[in-house]
Order: structure tokens, then sequence, then C-alpha cells
């Protein structure tokens, strides 16, 4: 792989060398492209080999998704088997969070609830018009920052009770008048069902 020949020098070592004339200019150049000659038949041949890899690897992947084919749809249908399980068990057991199983545990996470503001201007306008400034925050910008819908702290007051929300979103005040909250909506994410395998036995394969 290595055996192409070196130029021949002319007597000079290359500890402080200088090129004085044609004849030495000529030796750099020529030692210059026998090295590069042999990056470049180790690159040929370091492609080569790096293709034949990567033709074993495309095979062997091919290999692994048709012999997987049968058990990833078992896989697949013993989870909904599992999750419709757990869904009636929610159903019948509001309250429901996991489901403990021989060799796994059914876990029931309810979508998370999210305030977001697709129109602060209004909500803000509406918190200021009616003195709940505390559902707005300011951050520390000069010169005059503006305000900003503190979420988080309105969001309590829908924990709360004291503002509802109805099932398309919208929040209105729970306390009494019914007022449509505007700018700002709840949404809830979509509920999660797990399985989370236990330890398996030893089987036969």
């Amino acid at each position: 792989m290595d055996d192409l020949p070196e130029p021949t020098r002319l007597g000079t070592s290359t500890d402080g060398f200088q090129i004085t004339d044609e004849g030495t200019a000529g030796w750099a150049v020529s030692t210059r492209r026998h090295a590069e000659t042999r990056m470049q038949h180790r690159d040929a041949i370091a492609g080569q080999q790096i293709a034949r890899l990567l033709a074993e690897i495309d095979e062997v992947t091919a290999w692994l998704d048709k012999a997987n084919t049968k058990d990833v749809e078992t896989v697949n249908r013993m989870t909904r088997f599992l999750t419709d399980y757990l869904i009636r068990t929610v159903d019948e057991h509001p309250k429901t969070r996991s489901v403990l199983v021989p060799g796994a545990k059914l876990v029931f996470k309810p979508g998370s609830k999210k305030l977001e503001a697709p129109d602060p201007d209004q909500f803000i306008a509406w918190a200021k018009a009616n003195g709940h400034e505390q559902y707005l925050r300011r951050k520390p910008a000069p010169p005059q920052p503006a305000p900003e819908v503190a979420k988080d702290e309105f969001k309590k007051r829908i924990t709360d009770g004291t503002y509802q929300v109805a099932d398309d979103g919208t929040v209105f005040d729970g306390m009494g008048s019914g007022e449509v909250i505007p700018g700002v909506r709840l949404v809830t994410g979509d509920d999660q069902f797990i399985v989370e395998m236990g330890d398996a036995p030893e089987v036969a394969a």
C-alpha cells in the first residue's frame, strides 16, 4: 500500500532546508507530488473498504427488518390491547393513574394544561380595565417595559375556580358573571397511555 518510491534527495537535510535553485525546487515539487499520490492511493483503498462495509450494513439492516416484522406487529398489537384495557379502567375509575399487571405497569398521564395568550393585547386591556394588574408582569427592560401576561398567576385562578374553562378552551368568570376573558385560552394536551415493561423472565429462544 505504501510501496510508491520516494524521490531521490539531493543530499540535503530537511532541517533548515532552503530552496536555492531550480534543482532543489524540483526536488520539493517531486517530494510533494509523491506524498499526494500516496494519500490518493490510500483514499481509494479506504473508499473501497467503506463501500463494502456500507453494503454489508445495508444487507444486515434489511435482514433485521424482515426478521423482526412479525414480532413488531405482535408488540404493537399487544400494546393496543393493554392500552385499551387501561383506558377502560380509567373510564370506570377516573382517579386511576396506574395499573399493575403481571410483568408490567400501565400508566395513565392526563394531558397537561397550558395557558396560551393568542391575543395578549386584549387580555392586557381587560386586566387593566378590571383592576387585575396582578395578572400582568413587566420585564426589567428600559426605558418603559410593556406589560406581559402573567400566565402562571392567572392559571392559579383557573385552578382555584375563580375562572372556569369551556370545552373549547375559552376561559370565563366562574364566580357568577360568566364573562368571557379575552385574549387567553386553556389548551389541554393529549392523554398518554404508557406500558412500562418490567424485568422479563428467561424464555426459550
